[in-house]
């Protein structure tokens, strides 16, 4: 049995994801949100910094989020690759206005062939990087048990390595 300390913007810090570790070494940590357009666009020595970690943080997921399958993989290469992260975790729960208004997260889960359809070519493109899915039981008006089930089941058509929800709508 494996426990997940959630990301949390602005809480998920290198030092509290590092007193996490020591109080369990069985816990999972993931960085807070990064969204996939900073990867490619942004400062690269805001990205190093918001990307480094303490080695004794392991294992630790990078939490990413995105709509566009081409930014998604490459931040989920870097991550991998580059940082030494364990796993990637991508974000379709996020009810932010920041993240809404840029299309990703919640807003994911209105448009969820889009996002299946960019699940799967990540996915494909990066067969070796564990990939996990968190998202809410719903949005807005889409908080049914059978619309939930349904994006259950699309998204089972993706092999992905692990489904997480977070309960809150």
């Amino acid at each position: 049995m494996s426990i997940s300390i959630a990301p949390m913007v602005r809480i998920s810090t290198s030092p509290f994801r590092y007193l996490m570790r020591l109080l369990s070494h069985h816990c999972i940590v993931y960085t807070p949100m990064l969204v996939s357009n900073f990867m490619k666009y942004g400062n690269i020595e805001h990205i190093n910094d918001r990307l480094k970690f303490h080695p004794l943080e392991q294992p630790i997921i990078a939490q990413i989020a995105g709509n566009y399958a081409e930014l998604l993989s490459i931040a989920a290469r870097k991550c991998y690759h580059h940082y030494h992260y364990h796993g990637i975790n991508i974000n379709v729960g996020c009810p932010a206005k920041s993240a809404s208004t840029f299309g990703i997260n919640q807003m994911l889960l209105k448009n969820r062939t889009s996002f299946i359809s960019s699940i799967k070519e990540l996915k494909q493109n990066n067969p070796t990087i564990p990939i996990s899915i968190k998202c809410r039981i719903g949005v807005s008006n889409q908080k049914s048990y059978d619309e939930f089930k349904q994006f259950i089941d699309q998204c089972m058509e993706v092999n992905y390595d692990q489904f997480t929800t977070n309960c809150f709508t």
